[in-house]
């Protein structure tokens, strides 16, 4: 999954919608409370690309691209929002689910690259590793 968030701002999120004009995914509200049950810390706004796992590169390249085409058309709406909201973050994140023993990788070219820093936008990427070993097809286990 990939995610534009937009957190730590003291406007109602819905600001950052009409400034935008992109519904998000999800937004929270300081104060309110949390999945975890506890109050919001403070006030935010995510947009997802994708809610799946993403397994590899392509899948990632992908997912970013659906962003950086709403991105493009909106950096001007974003220059706004950095100057009337100043939030504290402004960041495209996720997680890319590999597999033991398997090479994978994630590119960013020039144009996603000038789309983002326009924005202002910044990248974050976690990995995550499947805990779950995977044998080849017809490979025998001898214990």
């Amino acid at each position: 999954m990939l995610c534009l968030a937009i957190t730590d701002f003291a406007v109602d999120p819905d600001r950052v919608t009409d400034l935008l004009r992109i519904v998000p995914t999800t937004v929270a509200r300081k104060g309110t409370l949390a999945r975890s049950g506890r109050p919001h810390q403070s006030n935010a706004w995510w947009l997802e690309a994708r809610n799946a796992e993403v397994p590899d590169g392509g899948s990632y390249n992908e997912a970013l691209n659906r962003f950086i085409e709403q991105l493009s058309e909106s950096a001007d709406r974003f220059a706004t929002l950095r100057e009337v909201l100043r939030p504290a973050s402004m960041t495209i994140y996720g997680g890319l689910y590999v597999k033991p023993d398997e090479q994978c990788g994630i590119w960013f070219n020039a144009e996603q690259m000038r789309v983002l820093s326009t924005c202002g936008i910044g990248r974050g990427v976690d990995v995550f590793v499947s805990d779950t070993p995977r044998r080849p097809v017809g490979a025998v286990q001898i214990s």
